[in-house]
């Protein structure tokens, strides 16, 4: 996985199944004429293999998770240490996507889909999951977003076929919707 600072338009993370974490700076040139290579920051501590996921936390500077498909436990670390500042234990077991909240409002909030089929928002400040999913998706949860208007509302898909719309405040679906009924176009 991979993502940008969001505060700078050069830093880039790197983590691979392998359990290796990196910084890049891109030197500010993301182009294919850019002549100067991108440089390796930071390595930080290697984690055990199965790295799925690195996110930075926007609204805490310098502040990014890791998460393995191997586990559910969420790493927190800063740019300026090599070793993770804390993990938050679940019980959800394997990890398979972590996403970001974004805007003021959902500052250090993260939601965490697992193989189970479950998922859960974290705010990665306090520590502590603020919500899980009760039922809903029978296989794995692949992939999972914050909606950009709503900080409560979480959007999640799986290998069940269907896209689950819920609400983090009440722990309620909201909408499903199943992938097959998607018509192709062409």
């Amino acid at each position: 996985d991979l993502g940008f600072d969001p505060k700078s338009e050069d830093y880039l993370l790197v983590a691979t199944a392998g359990g290796a974490i990196t910084l890049w700076s891109l030197d500010g040139k993301f182009s294919p004429s850019a002549t100067k290579k991108p440089t390796q920051l930071t390595e930080f501590a290697k984690q055990g293999s199965g790295l799925c996921a690195c996110r930075f936390v926007d609204s805490m500077p310098g502040t990014f998770v890791t998460a393995s498909d191997r586990h559910g436990v969420p790493r927190v670390w800063n740019v300026s240490n090599s070793n993770p500042q804390h993990a938050i234990k679940m019980d959800q077991g394997a990890v398979s996507s972590v996403a970001v909240a974004r805007g003021a409002k959902s500052a250090g909030r993260i939601v965490v889909s697992f193989r189970s089929g479950e998922v859960a928002v974290v705010d990665v400040k306090a520590r502590r999951q603020r919500w899980r999913s009760a039922g809903g998706h029978t296989e794995t949860v692949f992939d999972c977003c914050f909606a950009p208007d709503d900080p409560n509302k979480v959007v999640t898909c799986s290998y069940d076929g269907t896209v689950r719309c819920w609400d983090a405040r009440s722990g309620t679906c909201e909408k499903i919707f199943y992938t097959a009924d998607a018509r192709m176009r062409g």
